[in-house]
């Protein structure tokens, strides 16, 4: 049966610390232990840290089609053309066209 080790951050005593230290098997198992616990608490930090790139990256994503999409507002009602409206924000001609129809110039080209 294997024997349980104290977590890394926990203080050993000098009798345990003594015990690991002259059994060579208990030793390599409590490494052994203690690396896969570090290599698990890696993994997690870095599944954490792409969590927080990737929800980054989502987040500037959804800020920049919203900006694009005020700007695109802002063109329209001044009565900017088309071509020039969706080639200064990215928009698609379907997403212009929804955004005329919304603000009352009936989606129509001018």
């Amino acid at each position: 049966m294997a024997q349980k080790f104290p977590e890394p951050k926990s203080q050993l005593n000098s009798e345990i610390k003594y015990e690991i230290s002259q059994d060579e098997e208990a030793r390599i198992q409590y490494e052994n232990e203690m690396l896969a616990e570090l290599d698990a608490r890696s993994w997690i930090s870095d599944a954490r840290r792409e969590g927080r790139e990737e929800g980054w990256k989502e987040g500037w994503k959804k800020g920049r089609k919203e900006a694009n999409t005020a700007v695109a507002r802002k063109m329209l009602a001044k009565g900017y053309d088309w071509d020039d409206i969706i080639e200064i924000t990215s928009i698609s001609y379907k997403r212009l066209r929804k955004l005329a129809l919304n603000d009352g110039t009936k989606g129509e080209r001018p």
